[in-house]
């Protein structure tokens, strides 16, 4: 059953600032070819829901409409430049595997699970609240299930993705707080320098 006109029309506005983004990102040679290669094939698409959006990881989400992709669902355009909030969706798919059990991207994988290994105690500490917010909150999945699982695919990969595209906080301080990288061991800073060199981005 359709949407009411007014629905419609958002759902056409926003699939075409969605294209208009994608465009933008596929400027980028490096996201370009990671969205194309069949290894690593990355859909972008608009759709709707609550929170901004929605990654799905090949082979990893039951839900996903395209599960022999990577599927990054936007759902709401928000106050941020959309080319760079999708950029830093495709991070996610950037350090995880493929359907066969290999980084997507051997090198920032390879950088993700370093990053990871240089904690701070601060960051531990960010970490440990969010996971019991989760929890309180009634989330599913084991990313509320199992605290090591959130470390892996969803708080360093929040970290990575706010250092290397502050731009896309929505919070002026966290944004401010990111582009600093105060919270970063120096060793993270020297990761996060190299990630943007392998994906291209100052």
């Amino acid at each position: 059953m359709g949407g009411t006109p007014n629905q419609e029309q958002g759902v056409d506005s926003l699939r075409r600032d969605v294209e208009t983004a994608v465009g933008k990102v596929r400027e980028n040679p490096v996201l370009r070819n990671f969205m194309d290669d069949p290894r690593t094939k990355t859909k972008v698409t608009a759709g709707s829901g609550e929170n901004f959006g929605e990654v799905y990881i090949m082979g990893q989400e039951d839900a996903s409409k395209f599960p022999k992709q990577n599927w990054i669902e936007i759902r709401n355009k928000g106050n941020i430049p959309l080319d760079k909030s999708i950029a830093g969706e495709l991070m996610h798919a950037f350090g995880a595997e493929d359907l066969k059990g290999n980084p997507q991207h051997p090198e920032f994988f390879s950088l993700k699970q370093e990053f990871i290994g240089n904690m701070t105690q601060e960051q531990l500490g960010i970490m440990d609240r969010q996971f019991k917010a989760l929890q309180q909150k009634g989330g599913t999945g084991l990313n509320s299930q199992d605290i090591g699982h959130f470390l892996k695919n969803s708080f360093s990969d929040s970290e990575i993705r706010g250092h290397l595209f502050p731009e896309v906080m929505t919070d002026p301080k966290e944004r401010e707080l990111f582009r600093s990288g105060v919270l970063l061991s120096p060793r993270q800073r020297e990761i996060i320098m190299q990630m943007k060199q392998i994906i291209g981005v100052q």
